[in-house]
């Protein structure tokens, strides 16, 4: 249960902060204004976070969808979705290609970046 609340809280701390940088203004991150983040809709802000916090755009994604939504001007849901890139480790093929058998579909992000396992523990 501690757990859970601590990452909950986590979540909630990564996705308002990033929301904050994007909104621009008053609040806003003053790294990202000191980089001519505006919190227009042409602003960009890159967040690298842990897959589990990414993964079938459930934790940040979401959060920061629903905290930006009408406050972006966005028209829809879709547009006010943060794009997402999920890290995979898996086992390589002799061809260089990843030794998959589905490859993860666009519920789970926008793009899977398949890299090789250093050490093959499993």
């Amino acid at each position: 249960v501690c757990v859970c609340v601590c990452v909950c809280g986590w979540r909630r701390y990564m996705s308002e902060s990033a929301a904050l940088a994007l909104r621009g203004g008053e609040g806003a991150d003053a790294a990202m204004q000191a980089f001519g983040g505006d919190g227009g809709r042409d602003t960009v802000l890159v967040v690298l976070a842990g897959a589990a916090h990414v993964e079938g755009r459930d934790g940040l994604p979401s959060r920061l969808s629903r905290r930006l939504g009408d406050a972006q001007g966005a028209q829809s849901a879709a547009e006010a979705r943060a794009f997402t890139v999920l890290p995979e480790s898996v086992r390589w093929t002799a061809d260089g290609l990843p030794d998959i058998a589905h490859p993860k579909g666009r519920q789970e992000a926008d793009w899977v970046w398949y890299t090789c396992r250093e050490l093959d523990l499993v």
